[in-house]
């Protein structure tokens, strides 16, 4: 997130990319639920493990280099 580096493990059901991570040297730490479509994620909803709130995001695809 940012210039954090985060780590993970995550487990993909169907369409669905669950996934829990924790912030490198941070007590930081979260879950997450993206979907996916085509092998690729397209948005999702996650959430601060302690926090009652949630964010959201939409990938888009970029061209690489």
């Amino acid at each position: 997130i940012g210039s954090s580096r985060l780590i993970g493990t995550g487990i993909l059901t169907g369409s669905v990319l669950s996934v829990v991570f924790q912030g490198v040297g941070s007590q930081v730490s979260g879950v997450a639920s993206f979907e996916t479509s085509d092998d690729r994620i397209i948005g999702g909803r996650w959430t601060m493990i302690g926090t009652q709130s949630t964010g959201t995001e939409r990938w888009a695809a970029q061209d690489r280099p």
